[in-house]
C-alpha cells in the first residue's frame, strides 16, 4: 500500500462537501501578515494623529497669540480713548471756568459802568436823595435834641427851590418846625450853608453831621443876629 503524501496533507484538506480549506501554516502566515499590516497602519495612523495634533496645537497657539495681540491692541486703543476723553473733559472744565471768570469780570464792569452813569446823571441832573439816604437823614434829624426848628431859604432858582422843598418835607416829617423862604443874594451861595448863633450852634452842628452822614457837605457859619438855625440851599456844586 502506498504511503500518503505529506505535502498534500499539509497544503490543503478537503471537507465532505468537496470544498478545499487553507492549511494551518497558510492561515498562520496570513495572520502574521495581517498583524504586520495592522501594525503599519497603526503606526501610520499614529503619525497622522501626531501630525494633525501638532497642527491643531500650533493652530491653537497661533490663535491664542493672535487673540492676545488683538486684546493688547484693543486695550491700548481703549486706554488712548479714555485719556483723550479725560483731556477733553479737563479742557472743557478749564473752558467753563474761563467763561465763568470772563462773565464775572463782565458783570463787574457792567455794574461799575451803571454806577458811573448814575453818578453822571446825578451830577448833571437836579439834586435828589435816594430812598436809603432819605431814611437815614430822617432818623438822624429825629435824634437831634430840642428845640427842633429851622428856617430853610433857597436861592430863587428852580433847582435850589426843588431841593429845598424836599429837605423841608424831611425836616417836618422828623418833627421839626420849618419856616420856608426864597431869597436873593448878592453872591449866589453854593451848596448848603447852616447859619447859627452861639446859642443854637449845637443844633446847627447836629444838622451838619446829619447831612455829612449821607454824603452832603454843609458849611457852618456863626451869626449873632440869627435867632434860630438857618439852612440856605444854594446852587448845585
Amino acid at each position: 500500500m502506498p504511503m500518503p503524501d505529506n505535502n498534500s496533507t499539509v497544503a490543503a484538506s478537503t471537507n465532505h462537501s468537496g470544498m478545499t480549506w487553507p492549511s494551518v501554516e497558510t492561515l498562520s502566515s496570513w495572520a502574521n501578515i495581517a498583524v504586520v499590516a495592522l501594525g503599519v497602519a497603526a503606526a501610520i495612523a499614529g503619525v497622522f494623529a501626531l501630525y494633525f495634533s501638532s497642527k491643531a496645537n500650533a493652530s491653537k497657539d497661533a490663535e491664542l497669540l493672535r487673540f492676545q495681540n488683538d486684546s493688547k491692541i484693543a486695550l491700548a486703543s481703549a486706554e488712548a480713548r479714555a485719556a483723550e476723553a479725560n483731556r477733553m473733559a479737563a479742557d472743557a472744565g478749564e473752558g467753563t471756568e474761563k467763561i465763568r471768570q470772563e462773565n464775572l469780570k463782565l458783570s463787574l464792569r457792567v455794574e461799575e459802568e451803571r454806577k458811573a452813569r448814575l453818578e453822571i446823571e446825578r451830577a448833571l441832573g437836579p439834586r435828589q436823595l435816594l430812598p436809603s439816604e432819605r431814611t437815614a437823614l430822617l432818623s438822624l434829624l429825629r435824634g437831634i435834641p430840642a428845640p427842633r426848628e429851622v428856617t430853610i431859604t433857597n436861592l430863587n432858582l428852580p433847582e435850589p427851590e426843588q431841593f429845598a422843598d424836599a429837605l423841608a418835607a424831611i425836616f417836618r416829617e422828623a418833627g421839626w418846625n420849618v419856616e420856608r423862604a426864597a431869597g436873593v443874594f448878592s453872591n449866589a451861595p453854593i451848596g448848603l450853608l447852616v447859619i447859627t448863633n452861639s446859642t443854637t450852634n449845637q443844633t446847627g452842628a447836629g444838622i451838619q453831621r446829619a447831612f455829612a452822614a449821607i454824603g452832603l457837605k454843609a458849611e457852618g457859619q456863626l451869626n449873632p443876629n440869627q435867632l434860630k438855625p438857618h439852612l440856605i440851599v444854594g446852587v448845585k456844586p
